[in-house]
């Protein structure tokens, strides 16, 4: 039996040698594996999606959180920073049979932004609408340059 034998006829490249085509089969995996990390938790950890867009006068940050509520979601902001929390705890609980079953879940999750820019942060806002988290973060303006004519 050759290495050609051990692999596919699908999986072959026109003019690869059954070695290379070997080592493609261990190292694509693994390129996947560091590119997601989590995927082989079945995922079992998800982050949320979280889109940033930089305007001229404000950094707008959105976050899909499916699932949470507001009361679930914490937001703090330092001029540099903006960390988003989250954390939610549900429990269900069915009678069968006389027996009382209870199922209790949690989940949560953390997110930590370094801002591009200092932001005002006493003029932040926020709103939840659905599953989607919005922040507004006005940028803090620059101090404007004046010339002083000397006499």
């Amino acid at each position: 039996m050759t290495l050609r034998d051990i692999i596919p006829w699908s999986k072959r490249r026109k003019g690869a040698s059954a070695g290379s085509e070997l080592m493609r089969g261990v190292v694509e995996p693994l390129e996947y594996l560091f590119e997601k990390p989590w995927a082989l938790a079945g995922g079992a950890v998800r982050m949320p999606e979280v889109d940033v867009e930089e305007k001229p006068e404000e950094i707008v940050v959105s976050a899909k959180l499916p699932g949470m509520k507001r009361e679930d979601v914490k937001i703090e902001v330092t001029e540099n920073t903006l960390t988003i929390r989250a954390e939610q705890a549900r429990t269900q609980e069915q009678r069968r049979h006389g027996v009382l079953q209870r199922r209790e879940s949690s989940r949560s999750f953390l997110r930590r932004f370094s801002l591009p820019s200092p932001v005002r942060t006493n003029d932040v806002k926020a709103a939840f609408k659905g599953e989607l988290l919005e922040i507004h973060l006005p940028r803090v303006t620059p101090a404007q340059v004046r010339r002083i004519d000397i006499e």
